[in-house]
């Protein structure tokens, strides 16, 4: 996205507030325009992109800003935010596709399947076999 169309982006995230009936105040502005922000380009790139790095560049401002964004809007942390965008896409694909595991994780852009099925086990507490045989079961 280039410059001129995150200006326009932040132009209609200024108005938001007032169409919702929100009360603008400077934190407002401050912090949920970047956290939408930050939350519109996760839902398109979380899949290619796990670094904070991206998404701070594509806002303009520096990652320990959205990192300190995040944090106080959501009162979690960015890492933790495409995590759960990854395991609920990971969770969708074991319940409604025919995709192997090692399939799904290559679609994930994990570097092999043992690392996706760590992060399973990391975030899910189970292996991505056993989701699905309980997703199939349920």
């Amino acid at each position: 996205m280039g410059l001129s169309q995150q200006f326009q982006v932040l132009e209609v995230l200024e108005v938001l507030p007032l169409f919702l009936g929100a009360k603008v105040t400077e934190g407002w502005c401050a912090y949920n325009i970047w956290f939408i922000g930050f939350n519109r380009l996760l839902s398109e790139h979380f899949i290619a992109h796990r670094d904070i790095s991206f998404y701070a560049d594509q806002l303009c401002i520096t990652g320990d800003y959205l990192s300190r964004i995040v944090k106080r809007v959501s009162g979690r942390t960015v890492g933790d935010m495409i995590n759960q965008m990854l395991m609920m896409e990971a969770c969708y694909l074991l319940r409604t596709s025919s995709l192997s595991i090692a399939q799904i994780s290559q679609r994930l852009h994990f570097s092999e399947p043992a690392s996706f099925t760590r992060f399973f086990i990391r975030v899910k507490g189970m292996t991505p076999k056993e989701f699905r045989n309980k997703a199939v079961h349920a």
